[in-house]
């Protein structure tokens, strides 16, 4: 996803600028506040899928747990703060908007740029190990990340690479929270998810579909051959925007033009399409590997363990 940081917009001016896009995202009325929503369409469930929320306390959990590791090995570990991800959590795979999405957010470009885009935290541990000195620092982030020579990878074929240290307080912390094996079970599922989704935008059917709401959009004046050009199109636009007036008129567009892709969606039932798409591919997916459905279910039942440690974790307070 692109950063969008354009230089010439100042902090104060964005804030006035968010709130008044709120306004126009809240007061936006169409077809697509008419319409009820189509299904939620996430790969096997959303088995991999976290609310922003659920993210939030897991996080925070895990965080509690490298401490307590790195403690044990004789290293101070400050926490680090969570990660405002609920942009990205709402976000569909497939790029298929929600009503309320649409008309308060859009495509969440010009607001992505609003909130300060994707920017993490800074290392709430950086200051504190550079003080450390250098052979100090070594065993310090050895301790976190574990040493090069206990490396383990996992390849997936036609996929990414997994590369993680079982003994580091990292992925022990994580262990303690979701169970032994989380990262590899996460990666599988992750990556299976991602070809599902591969998948259903070659299917037939979805694809024909997509043509019809292509061709609804046409209609409606906007030229876009798939879910992904209306965002590619406003992220351009929004990396020239060279004052709070254009950024916030092409805030206005957004809103606007999603709302009309929404409208769309469900007059070509895109929604019903997708999902049904996504039931054919992963029905093949698990009839040529089938060992898939026990590492779905691992991950289901991993979830559910660290969520219940979470809440339990949550209404202990800190340690």
């Amino acid at each position: 996803m692109v950063r969008l940081t354009p230089r010439a917009l100042r902090p104060a001016a964005l804030t006035g600028l968010a709130l008044s896009l709120l306004a126009v995202g809240c007061s936006s009325q169409g077809a697509a506040d008419r319409r009820p929503d189509g299904p939620e369409v996430r790969p096997w469930s959303g088995a991999a899928h976290f609310s922003a929320d659920e993210t939030t306390r897991l996080h925070d959990t895990v965080q509690r747990a490298v401490a307590e590791c790195m403690d044990d090995r004789g290293f101070t570990y400050r926490l680090q703060p969570a990660r405002s991800d609920r942009r990205a959590a709402e976000t569909s795979p497939y790029g298929l908007l929600s009503a309320a999405v649409s008309r308060a957010d859009g495509y969440g470009v010009v607001g992505g740029l609003l909130s300060g885009g994707e920017a993490a935290p800074s290392d709430a541990n950086a200051a504190a190990v550079a003080g450390l000195g250098e052979e100090q620092g070594k065993r310090w982030r050895e301790a976190l990340l574990g040493r090069e020579k206990d490396m383990r990878e996992v390849l997936v074929p036609d996929g990414p690479t997994l590369r993680y240290s079982p003994s580091s307080c990292e992925v022990r912390g994580r262990e303690e929270v979701y169970g032994k094996g989380w990262d590899v079970v996460l990666f599988t599922v992750e990556t299976a998810a991602n070809g599902v989704v591969e998948a259903v935008e070659e299917d037939a059917g979805y694809r024909a579909s997509l043509r019809d709401w292509s061709a609804c959009m046409a209609e409606r004046g906007h030229d876009f051959p798939d879910l992904r050009a209306p965002r590619a199109e406003f992220a351009a636009r929004a990396e020239r925007a060279k004052s709070p007036a254009e950024l916030r008129a092409l805030g206005e567009e957004e809103i606007e033009t999603a709302s009309r892709d929404h409208a769309c969606e469900r007059n070509v039932r895109l929604h019903e399409a997708t999902a049904e798409a996504q039931k054919r591919v992963e029905r093949e997916e698990l009839r040529r590997t089938p060992e898939l459905a026990e590492q779905l279910d691992r991950i289901r039942d991993m979830k559910r363990t660290a969520l219940r440690t979470a809440r339990a974790s949550t209404s202990s307070g800190p340690g």
